[in-house]
């Protein structure tokens, strides 16, 4: 095979992992809830939830969909794994959220 061919073929193969990989729609706005495992806990994996930055501060009524990630650090696990490393210990927790309708996309919790 002569080079032309192949940086041909090598340049199309990566035109098409490119295309493969859909990159986030920036028209999606997303905000954040900083907190603690014991000041917003969350019992299910699916449904509605009040999260809170502190014990005093204002309420953010949010909802957690079949498609809402889990993660400890920047490790995915299931909620069951999620819910029993969240109530060892207070950790840091962040709560992402869409604004336009406050669905939940991924939970953070500290991995330390």
């Amino acid at each position: 095979m002569n080079v032309r061919a192949l940086t041909l073929l090598t340049g199309l193969i990566w035109l098409g992992a490119a295309g493969a990989a859909t990159p986030p729609d920036p028209s999606v706005k997303e905000e954040a809830v900083e907190t603690l495992t014991t000041v917003t806990t969350i019992a299910t994996p699916t449904g509605a939830f009040a999260a809170r930055s502190c014990p005093n501060c204002a309420e953010h009524f949010l909802s957690l969909t079949s498609d809402t990630k889990f993660l400890v650090g920047r490790t995915p696990v299931q909620f069951a794994d999620f819910k029993a490393i969240a109530g060892e210990k207070a950790r840091f927790m962040t709560v992402y959220y869409r604004v336009a309708d406050n669905i939940v996309t991924r939970v953070v919790i500290s991995a330390n």
